[in-house]
């Protein structure tokens, strides 16, 4: 009978240090999702080409053309946009 009882005392003292014990939350929860996606850069699209001194001027002009030539309508947008 001792040996009975020295094995429920054990018992319950397994089960107190288990249950004192801090759970391990990241076995609680599930995986919300199971891959990551990284950009990489391959040869359908081009890497960016850095912005040269003399590209400053060439943006400048084409920017200033395309102004005047899409005059009217960004005109009429900003109308509609400020009504």
């Amino acid at each position: 009978m001792s040996t009975l009882k020295e094995f429920r005392r054990k018992e319950k003292e397994i089960e107190e240090k288990e249950r004192l014990q801090p759970w391990n939350v990241d076995t609680i929860g599930k995986e919300a999702w199971s891959k990551s996606i990284i950009n990489k850069v391959n040869d359908k699209k081009p890497l960016p080409d850095e912005q040269k001194p003399g590209d400053d001027e060439e943006t400048y002009k084409s920017a200033m053309t395309f102004f005047d030539e899409n005059d009217n309508l960004l005109k009429v947008s900003l109308v509609n946009v400020i009504s």
